[in-house]
Protein backbone atom coordinates (compact mmCIF):
# COMPACT_ATOMS: atom_id res chain seq x y z
CA UNK A 1 0.00 0.00 0.00
CA UNK A 2 2.97 2.53 0.57
CA UNK A 3 5.50 1.57 -2.06
CA UNK A 4 6.31 -0.27 -4.90
CA UNK A 5 9.05 -1.90 -6.97
CA UNK A 6 10.15 -0.57 -10.08
CA UNK A 7 12.56 -2.56 -12.60
CA UNK A 8 14.43 0.08 -15.23
CA UNK A 9 17.64 -0.50 -17.28
CA UNK A 10 19.20 2.40 -15.46
CA UNK A 11 19.24 3.42 -11.46
CA UNK A 12 17.55 6.23 -10.20
CA UNK A 13 18.65 8.77 -7.68
CA UNK A 14 17.82 7.60 -4.52
CA UNK A 15 16.13 10.14 -2.05
CA UNK A 16 14.50 11.61 -5.48
CA UNK A 17 11.11 12.29 -5.64
CA UNK A 18 9.73 11.22 -9.03
CA UNK A 19 6.01 11.72 -10.56
CA UNK A 20 4.28 8.83 -11.91
CA UNK A 21 1.60 7.51 -13.93
CA UNK A 22 0.39 3.57 -13.13
CA UNK A 23 -1.85 1.78 -15.48
CA UNK A 24 -3.63 -0.71 -13.70
CA UNK A 25 -5.63 -3.17 -14.94
CA UNK A 26 -9.77 -2.77 -13.25
CA UNK A 27 -11.19 -5.55 -16.10
CA UNK A 28 -9.43 -7.88 -18.50
CA UNK A 29 -10.26 -5.12 -21.29
CA UNK A 30 -9.92 -1.69 -19.31
CA UNK A 31 -7.07 0.03 -17.21
CA UNK A 32 -7.74 2.64 -14.94
CA UNK A 33 -4.63 5.59 -14.67
CA UNK A 34 -3.43 6.91 -11.28
CA UNK A 35 -0.98 9.57 -11.01
CA UNK A 36 1.54 9.34 -8.02
CA UNK A 37 4.60 10.66 -6.41
CA UNK A 38 6.86 8.51 -4.91
CA UNK A 39 10.25 8.74 -3.72
CA UNK A 40 13.40 6.37 -4.25
CA UNK A 41 14.48 4.45 -1.41
CA UNK A 42 17.28 2.21 -2.85
CA UNK A 43 18.39 0.92 -6.55
CA UNK A 44 19.89 -2.58 -6.71
CA UNK A 45 21.76 -3.85 -9.68
CA UNK A 46 20.17 -7.41 -10.80
CA UNK A 47 23.17 -9.52 -11.99
CA UNK A 48 20.75 -11.82 -13.97
CA UNK A 49 19.81 -9.07 -16.53
CA UNK A 50 21.86 -6.61 -15.75
CA UNK A 51 18.61 -3.91 -15.33
CA UNK A 52 18.16 -1.83 -11.89
CA UNK A 53 15.66 -3.23 -9.29
CA UNK A 54 14.61 -0.11 -7.65
CA UNK A 55 12.16 0.41 -4.23
CA UNK A 56 9.95 3.45 -4.13
CA UNK A 57 8.01 4.74 -0.74
CA UNK A 58 4.94 6.97 -2.20
CA UNK A 59 4.69 10.07 -1.52
CA UNK A 60 1.66 11.48 0.37
CA UNK A 61 -0.72 8.87 -1.80
CA UNK A 62 -3.79 10.59 -3.21
CA UNK A 63 -7.14 9.66 -2.45
CA UNK A 64 -7.53 7.66 -5.83
CA UNK A 65 -4.68 5.39 -5.60
CA UNK A 66 -5.49 4.55 -1.79
CA UNK A 67 -8.60 3.46 -3.04
CA UNK A 68 -7.52 1.96 -6.33
CA UNK A 69 -5.59 -0.43 -4.06
CA UNK A 70 -7.87 -1.20 -1.30
CA UNK A 71 -10.78 -2.00 -3.95
CA UNK A 72 -7.82 -4.32 -5.45
CA UNK A 73 -7.00 -5.81 -2.43
CA UNK A 74 -10.72 -6.50 -1.32
CA UNK A 75 -10.94 -8.28 -5.05
CA UNK A 76 -7.33 -10.48 -4.63
CA UNK A 77 -9.03 -11.87 -0.73
CA UNK A 78 -12.32 -12.58 -2.35
CA UNK A 79 -10.87 -14.51 -5.30
CA UNK A 80 -8.52 -16.21 -2.87
CA UNK A 81 -11.68 -16.95 -0.21
CA UNK A 82 -13.22 -18.47 -3.25
CA UNK A 83 -10.19 -20.77 -4.17
CA UNK A 84 -10.43 -21.97 -0.72
CA UNK A 85 -14.05 -22.99 -0.68
CA UNK A 86 -13.69 -25.17 -3.98
CA UNK A 87 -10.79 -26.73 -2.79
Amino acid sequence: MGGQRLVANQPLAPGSCYDMRLDIPVREDHTRSVDISAICQWPKKDAKNARFEQGFKLDRPSTAFTELVTSKSVSFKRSLLGRARLQ
